[in-house]
């Protein structure tokens, strides 16, 4: 289907366990443009590259360091057998199954895959300290109102952050829709590796369609998913969806004069679909973004 933008504001954070050591906490891994990914055979792969196999649900990540503590590079490693597997293909057309599970909302009120059954379900996977996370919070907002009074759309919000967590930071962020806390598990059974994540499940239990990132907007293109999803026809998905520009807080902006601009302003400004992107280097080699008028 048509993306409303290729840009995508991606800080690409991966909470997994370290299947190297089943008795190892589980741990958040900080991956951005920069790091180096290497896959099994030892070769350097890109994000998008790392995105496709980690969501075969075969792999699993190995952080490399060196002496002094500090990772090296991210090792893509065969997933451990004995790991209860997450998302599931069928063979017929690709299609990928929801994983079942079952819990409660801060409300005690069921968020489960009985309560899916028959309906188009968006489930919005973020953390508290996330930024696009807490970005895309308002226009999921708006989404949110604009179908809760539909029977047949299911909307929850599942982080791992606590309900602690989650408490305090709804002291100063509104949030419409259902929260499920301390929800690694099923983080895991979604094989989450972005935040944020959107993933949109059809009344079949079928994985349609997924954003991934903090894009501008984004209650447009999921409205025009779940529409066409409700409808019943297939999502059709654009390819140049997975060539986005993945940026996140580290990233340098500029405006046209040259000068700096702050991350959450490039961000207020990219918000308003009136500037583009356009990517640069300094004389040293730094990349940076120009955010140009349109």
């Amino acid at each position: 289907m048509r993306r409303l933008l290729i840009i995508t504001l991606l800080l690409l954070l991966i909470g997994i366990q370290n299947s190297y050591s089943q008795k190892e906490n589980q741990s958040n891994i900080t991956i951005n443009e920069n790091t180096v990914v290497k896959d099994v055979n030892g070769n350097k792969i890109d994000l998008i590259q790392l995105q496709k196999l980690m969501q075969t649900g075969k792999y699993s990540i190995k952080p490399i360091k060196n002496s002094s503590g500090e990772m090296k590079y991210i090792q893509l490693i065969e997933a451990d057998n004995s790991v209860e597997p997450t998302i599931t293909k069928e063979k017929k057309g690709d299609i990928q199954k929801a994983p079942q599970f079952s819990t409660k909302d801060m409300n005690g009120n069921e968020v489960s895959t009985d309560v899916m059954k028959g309906k188009v379900t968006i489930l919005n996977f973020w953390f508290t300290k996330c930024k696009p996370c807490i970005a895309e919070i308002p226009d999921l907002n708006r989404l949110y109102d604009k179908y809760k009074d539909n029977e047949d759309v299911v909307f929850a919000s599942i982080t791992f952050s606590t309900d602690k967590q989650v408490t305090k930071f709804m002291e100063s962020n509104e949030i419409k829709y259902p929260v499920v806390t301390g929800a690694k598990d099923i983080c895991k059974k979604f094989n989450v590796m972005g935040y944020p994540t959107t993933v949109i499940i059809d009344k079949e239990g079928n994985i349609v369609d997924q954003v991934i990132g903090g894009m501008p907007n984004v209650d447009e293109e999921l409205s025009e998913i779940i529409d066409i999803t409700l409808s019943g026809k297939k999502v059709k998905k654009n390819p140049k969806s997975e060539n986005r520009t993945m940026i996140g807080p580290d990233t340098i902006f500029k405006n046209e004069k040259g000068e700096i601009i702050p991350f959450k302003d490039a961000v207020t400004l990219l918000k308003t679909n009136e500037y583009t992107l356009i990517g640069g280097k300094d004389e040293s080699g730094e990349k940076f973004y120009t955010i140009k008028k349109k």
